[in-house]
């Protein structure tokens, strides 16, 4: 019990200490597997939280004080690959205890990350791990954990350079299962068979639904193969602003604000930020923009420093005399950027789904009944007033907005310049976001209808509460000039 409450507390030094007291060796004793079972909880718990050497230290202690008790057991063997393939990161480690795991007890679970294992660096024997996920397969009786185990049967044969067969792998899980990491996946295929237009619409469709780090990387490796430097520096970008080299998960979320996890070895991480800061420098380059790429390499030698590769970029890149103001702005933006996205991004997905949902009880409303569109108005209103609450007024892109829609529509109600402004500077925010975006038409098209009650005055009825219906008083009344714009108006409404 003691061992239980100090892991818990995640004070390992006096968990270990306990579990050294402990006399039963059987491993198959009720007291003994609820011990491997806690072990097991506190792998999770450490894969899941941000890196901490004193976590590896003391997780390590007690896996060694484990097998000391138990012995080489299959099923504790079979645990232990978790630790190693996460916070212990040790690849050669979790092959050899998988391998011991397999031999007395073969199972799908098991040869699953004994696919994984072969996929790392340290391994890298992607051949062996086809096999592996094949058996696997084979072996798994329960549909979830095969849909899963396919998944990774399909990096393994994409790592092999198996092209025909992965496609035919994640066209079959798209069918059955289509979601953010297929379509991730799929586009990376794609990628890497040249078909780079179709790579980047399946990418977009990924990253509708979830922006987790993979896939930016894999849109901006995508952008960067069309030369189309300039969205391929803003996707490495995001991508940097996501993660970070001292955390052991991919960490995002969805659509509700669930915190999603995607356990990987810092060895794993350390691959995507090495891409991702290679990619960008790269990209600057092929731009000419000298003074960040050299600022970002900065960054990169503080962050990697065993990388040799970067001695090579400072050898490529053109002598500048300095980039360290650049390298200071930049190296503030990524510490702050990050939380910001993540808080816009759920903001806009959250009044998308909010007017979706408006748009669909919309269709219960009578329209000669005032009081029930009255409060379908109010409804709106209240997602499009959060969405004006929710813009920073201080900001440079709000500011530059402000000014350009002061001189450009000067003669705009006060009501319709708020929105536009907004609009603007939403837009602006998210245009190469892939989000939904609905809310920012939405304000758009609020800024016609707030601008044609003030020009039309008393000629709309107080009953006339929708852009449609003031369109249709235009309409039927012929007011000038009003109708020579009835194409546009209607297309504005459309939306």
């Amino acid at each position: 019990m003691l061992y239980g409450i100090c892991l818990d507390l995640k004070q390992y030094g006096d968990a270990n200490k306990a579990l050294a007291q402990y006399e039963d060796t059987n491993i198959f004793s009720p007291m003994s597997v609820q011990i491997v079972e806690e072990y097991q909880n506190a792998i999770e718990w450490a894969n899941r939280e941000e890196y901490r050497e004193d976590n590896k230290k003391g997780l390590d202690e007690i896996t060694n004080t484990l097998f000391e008790k138990f012995g080489m057991n299959a099923g504790l063997c079979a645990v232990a690959i978790s630790y190693y393939l996460g916070v212990g990161n040790d690849a050669l480690k979790a092959y050899e205890l998988g391998k011991r795991s397999v031999e007395e007890y073969p199972n799908s679970v098991t040869y699953n990350s004994l696919g994984w294992v072969c996929l790392t660096p340290e391994i890298n024997r992607k051949d062996i791990a086809v096999g592996f996920f094949e058996k696997a397969i084979e072996l798994a009786e329960d549909e979830e954990l095969k849909k899963d185990i396919t998944g990774n049967y399909f990096i393994a044969l994409l790592e092999n350079e198996q092209f025909k067969e992965a496609e035919k792998v994640m066209c079959d899980l798209i069918e059955e299962y289509p979601c953010n990491q297929n379509f991730s996946n799929y586009a990376e295929l794609l990628k890497r068979q040249g078909k780079l237009e179709d790579a980047l619409e399946w990418g977009k469709k990924a990253l509708f639904i979830v922006e987790d780090d993979t896939t930016l990387l894999v849109v901006a490796d995508i952008y960067k193969k069309m030369k189309q430097y300039e969205n391929a520096v803003f996707m490495y970008q995001k991508c940097l602003e996501h993660i970070s080299v001292d955390e052991n998960v991919y960490q995002f979320q969805d659509i509700n604000g669930k915190q999603l996890y995607s356990i990987a070895s810092n060895n794993s991480l350390g691959v995507i930020m090495f891409e991702a800061l290679k990619g960008i420098i790269s990209a600057y380059s092929f731009l000419r923009e000298y003074e960040q790429a050299k600022a970002y390499l900065l960054i990169a030698k503080e962050r990697m420093p065993q990388k040799s590769e970067w001695e090579i970029w400072e050898q490529t890149l053109p002598e500048i005399e300095s980039a360290n103001q650049r390298y200071i702005e930049i190296k503030e933006q990524l510490s702050q950027n990050s939380k910001k996205a993540v808080e816009q991004k759920r903001s806009v997905r959250q009044w998308a789904l909010q007017l979706i949902q408006l748009q669909n009880n919309s269709g219960q409303l009578n329209l000669d009944e005032n009081d029930d569109w009255d409060k379908y108005l109010e409804k709106m209103d209240e997602v499009l007033n959060q969405m004006v609450q929710a813009v920073n007024k201080d900001s440079i892109i709000y500011q530059n907005s402000r000014n350009w829609v002061n001189s450009t529509y000067t003669h705009l109600d006060a009501d319709a310049k708020e929105f536009l402004i907004t609009a603007e500077t939403l837009y602006e925010i998210h245009k190469m976001s892939i989000i939904d975006f609905a809310p920012i038409i939405v304000e758009y098209c609020k800024v016609v209808e707030k601008q044609l009650r003030v020009l039309l005055g008393s000629q709309i009825p107080s009953s006339m509460h929708m852009l449609g219906q003031i369109i249709g008083v235009i309409s039927t009344n012929n007011i000038h000039p009003y109708t020579l714009y009835l194409s546009d108006l209607r297309a504005v409404n459309c939306y």
